[in-house]
């Protein structure tokens, strides 16, 4: 919820970020889903920090080895991403 209000926030207003987060906490799917043992829940987190880090990044190298690894953790605990980076 945090990363959403972040990349809320960074791409319109403060009030665009409340009303992500409060839009996840009204998910009800989200409550069973975070329960059970799918890593789904971990990878749309992982691409939540991928796109804040992306939001923040300046034109040093540091952010982007660290996307790069997010990325291949992504890819190795869901090998789907495999075939939507390349798009």
């Amino acid at each position: 919820m945090f990363l959403i209000y972040l990349i809320a926030k960074g791409i319109s207003s403060k009030i665009a970020g409340v009303i992500g987060a409060i839009s996840v906490i009204c998910y009800p799917a989200l409550f069973y889903t975070a329960g059970t043992l799918y890593p789904q829940i971990i990878g749309a987190s992982c691409l939540l920090l991928i796109l804040s880090i992306l939001l923040k990044a300046k034109d040093s190298i540091g952010p982007f080895i660290l996307i790069g690894l997010l990325s291949g953790f992504l890819v190795l605990m869901i090998p789907e991403w495999l075939s939507v980076w390349p798009y």
